[in-house]
């Protein structure tokens, strides 16, 4: 929100403050609301008299990795390539959408759709130019960011409708999701009821940001600015460094519970 959508699609630091600041305030508000949703088949949780704190918490953890029985060599590959297998099936479905996408945009089936939101978002004095976008942001949230800041259009209703794109978060999304929500009893329904209110609120108060505390760096339509070209080689090399500090990462978070096992398996550090 900040850096891909504000400063690189947008052009201005401002607007990736006021989509970030409307996506949680109104997340929370989501929140808030149905924070008092109750399905029908709701049963009351137990009532615990003294929740555990973190010393048997810990306990815990260490029974449960001694019971887990791997090896800290087999837990940090399992690890490394569980985030591998994560990053190819969200990436999958960025690119399958994203063809989806194109492949309406050359059929001109996106314009076509678009003459459906139309009669609702134009009297809203929503630009014509952004349909489009908007159309490519429910199936795509990326797609359709990028397609809304290339529109020429106020850069205040790029800011609105993309907002709502964030929020609402596209059926690639949408879809990652529903692999998960599978294997609970969540509503796919419930969710996607969710993300749609999300999207409207999160739009309203993008637009009342803006109007409570006008940014002066706001100009009235987009100025792109071409990013410089980066070579293939100096990109690959990036992507290597960022996963060399995740495996870093994950092997220092792995060695604490592994030095605390070792610890108490030998009674504890001995004292002179």
């Amino acid at each position: 929100m900040l850096g891909v959508v504000g400063i690189g699609m947008l052009n201005s630091s401002s607007a990736g403050k006021i989509i970030a600041a409307s996506h949680y305030m109104a997340s929370i508000i989501v929140g808030l609301i149905f924070r008092f949703y109750m399905p029908s088949n709701h049963k009351e949780p137990k009532k615990i008299e003294s929740p555990p704190g973190i010393k048997t918490a810990f306990k815990a953890l260490l029974s449960a990795r001694k019971k887990d029985g791997r090896t800290f060599g087999e837990m940090l590959s399992d690890a490394v390539r569980n985030s591998m297998n994560a990053l190819l099936y969200i990436g999958g479905f960025i690119i399958l959408f994203s063809v989806i996408i194109d492949i309406l945009l050359k059929t001109g089936l996106i314009s076509s759709l678009s003459q459906l939101l139309a009669p609702i978002l134009l009297p809203l004095g929503i630009d014509a130019q952004l349909l489009p976008g908007l159309m490519g942001g429910i199936l795509e949230m990326t797609t359709g960011c990028k397609l809304i800041a290339q529109a020429a259009a106020p850069l205040s209703q790029k800011i609105i409708l993309s907002a709502f794109v964030i929020s609402w978060s596209g059926f690639s999304i949408h879809c990652q999701v529903m692999g998960f929500l599978s294997k609970s009893d969540i509503s796919i329904g419930l969710y996607i009821m969710t993300k749609i209110l999300h999207g409207v609120i999160s739009s309203i108060l993008a637009w009342a940001i803006m109007k409570i505390w006008p940014q002066p760096d706001l100009d009235a339509f987009h100025q792109f600015t071409p990013q410089p070209i980066t070579s293939f080689s100096a990109q690959l090399q990036s992507a290597w460094q960022l996963v060399v500090y995740c495996i870093l990462i994950l092997a220092l978070t792995a060695l604490i519970p592994l030095i605390a096992v070792r610890l108490k398996s030998s009674g504890g550090p001995k004292r002179p």
